[in-house]
């Protein structure tokens, strides 16, 4: 159900309900208990030796029930602290009328003869418990009850006193159950309100993520040395995931793959921050990649009151040469395919992730390219993604699917990867952005 038709939906409930029934019901309980309670005086022979019991249960229901009404009237408008007073009261109301309804059956010939005691005390812990667990088989549950009083009613030639309190009861118990139902749709219209809105954010975080990264391919139309494709896919609740490449003069050709911590808003906006400041820096530094994300570290950790960070893996190639300088900030490391072999994970230099501690110094390394190889830049979105069955997707599957097209175009290389992953996940919800980057260096 989308969430405009849910909310549609319990619109209408709310309005075939009682408007306000959550503070009426207490208000009927004073009431109808302070009607009793000055009849239990009026007409005391009524009660004949029950009387004190009876008016006790009266006085008790009418202080219960101003106590309620405070509290509603103290919390007012708010639906969530309305609901918790009915989730504590309605389970107290319960086990007061279970004993009430204990001692009366051992104290009243009338229902003791026409009552089984265990059939109305069920009914004592049935009804609330229904509209808790299921409020649509409330309606069920007191018919039933009506009709066993009904029975009652006709089978006495009298209407004793137990009867009419069993009747007050179960109108209790039906005014409860509407305030409690009623309570719940609210509250559930509330929490879709807030879905809504969270949705919202996360498809403007979506919308910043994607619109930051290149999606032109080929990205360099006139350079022959090479072929490059990258793509990524936001998940449910969006990442920071993010991509780059640019040259940095004629011969130097950057590659970034990163992912930031956290979702939504937040971790798309840093996104946006951490890939500005990575390609200012690599602008300036050049191959000296150590340099390049050490300062943009700096600069990340300045004003990051969120605590957020990003792993990233950023290699300078030579061109001309094939030699590759990177500097690998806790990300996942890269796999490789050398010309007539196959895709092996390359365990590079690893070094802290950017904008965890601003004092950290990062470790360059350093690899060579010949034609025909094929490197392979990845998010942990691609190895943690996982099906129903609970199990990760992880690196034996992505270098099985890597292998299987190591001759394929760069773009082919990628659906082939999203392909072996949409038929592992199937229907499975992913939490985490799933984002590559293929290189092919033909020299």
């Amino acid at each position: 159900m989308n969430n405009k038709a849910g909310k549609e939906r319990i619109l209408m409930m709310n309005y075939s309900s009682s408007l306000g029934i959550a503070f009426i019901y207490p208000v009927v309980i004073c009431i109808l208990e302070a009607l009793m309670l000055i009849y239990s005086f009026v007409n005391s022979d009524f009660y004949g030796p029950l009387l004190s019991r009876y008016r006790l249960f009266y006085s008790s229901f009418l202080i219960v029930g101003v106590l309620i009404m405070a509290l509603n009237l103290y919390v007012k408008k708010d639906v969530e602290n309305r609901y918790r007073i009915l989730n504590i009261s309605n389970p107290l109301f319960a086990a007061f009328s279970f004993a009430w309804a204990l001692s009366l059956t051992y104290s009243d010939s009338i229902i003791t003869h026409v009552m089984d005691p265990v059939i109305f005390m069920t009914f004592s812990l049935t009804v609330p418990l229904c509209i808790f667990l299921r409020p649509k088989m409330y309606a069920f549950i007191i018919s039933a009850a009506d009709i066993m009083l009904v029975v009652l009613i006709i089978s006495q030639t009298e209407v004793s006193a137990t009867i009419i309190n069993y009747l007050i009861f179960f109108a209790f118990q039906l005014i409860f159950g509407l305030s409690f139902i009623q309570a719940k749709m609210r509250l559930t219209e509330k929490r879709l309100e807030e879905e809504e809105r969270i949705e919202a954010e996360l498809a403007l975080a979506a919308k910043i993520q994607t619109s930051f990264l290149p999606r032109e391919f080929p990205s360099f139309p006139d350079r022959n040395e090479f072929e490059l494709y990258a793509s990524m896919t936001p998940a449910k609740e969006v990442g920071g995931d993010f991509y780059d490449f640019f040259f940095t003069d004629s011969d130097h050709l950057a590659l970034v793959m990163a992912d930031v911590s956290g979702k939504g808003i937040p971790a798309a906006m840093f996104m946006v921050d951490a890939k500005n400041k990575i390609r200012s820096a690599v602008m300036k530094h050049g191959s000296d990649v150590a340099a390049a994300v050490r300062e943009a570290n700096i600069e990340l950790c300045d004003g990051n009151d969120a605590g957020l960070f990003v792993t990233v893996w950023l290699g300078v190639l030579t061109v001309s040469t094939g030699h590759m300088e990177y500097v690998d900030a806790g990300h996942e490391y890269p796999a490789i395919c050398r010309k007539g072999g196959e895709f092996a994970i390359e365990e590079d230099v690893h070094s802290a992730p950017v904008a965890a501690r601003k004092k950290t110094e990062f470790e360059a390394g350093a690899f060579d390219l010949k034609a025909g190889d094929i490197l392979y830049l990845y998010t942990d979105g691609v190895t943690e993604a996982n099906n129903s069955a609970g199990e990760m997707f992880r690196r034996s599957r992505m270098l099985e699917a890597l292998n299987k097209s190591v001759n394929a175009p760069v773009k082919d290389i990628d659906s082939a990867i999203r392909g072996a992953l949409a038929e592992f996940v199937q229907d499975t919800p992913q939490f985490d952005d799933t984002t590559m980057l293929v290189f092919r260096y033909k020299g």
